[in-house]
């Protein structure tokens, strides 16, 4: 939607009927609304951070998976969140926090040459391709 002009949109409301020109639109993604709330936001950005192909990235099986570039972090000590991100200035829809992330990771490589105790856990069931399948396809995760 974003590649037509406000007089090819108008064009388009004046000679299509409601039901079409409706259908029409929703075929284009919409752009997700950041919540404005700060505690919805937080927790907002982190599911994002989580379901990011870089920064959603899991090591480890069972109960020890984590996320491997999502630092721990606890709300009272760290209220800026992980690298303090809930202090910045990510945008106001999803198209916007996503660009941000794309580049923030550049800017925080998280170190794990420690090891991964550090790292944020995975706490919520998500999807892994049990292990009789991965040779079948190793871009599997």
């Amino acid at each position: 939607m974003e590649h037509l002009k406000n007089e090819q949109l108008m064009l388009l409301q004046q000679n299509l009927t409601y039901e079409t020109y409706e259908k029409f639109v929703s075929m284009f993604e919409q752009d997700e609304k950041i919540p404005e709330d700060p505690e919805e936001r937080k927790k907002y950005i982190i599911e994002a951070m989580k379901n990011h192909e870089f920064w959603g990235e899991i090591h480890g099986w069972g109960d020890s998976r984590v996320y491997k570039h999502i630092p721990k972090y606890n709300e009272s000590r760290l209220c800026c969140g992980p690298y303090g991100i809930f202090s910045y200035n990510i945008g106001n829809t999803k198209k916007e926090l996503i660009k941000y992330l794309d580049g923030f990771r550049d800017l925080f490589p998280f170190d794990t040459s420690n090891g991964f105790e550090d790292c944020l856990p995975v706490e919520e069931e998500t999807f892994q391709v049990p292990m009789f399948e991965r040779w079948e396809n190793d871009s599997m995760t």
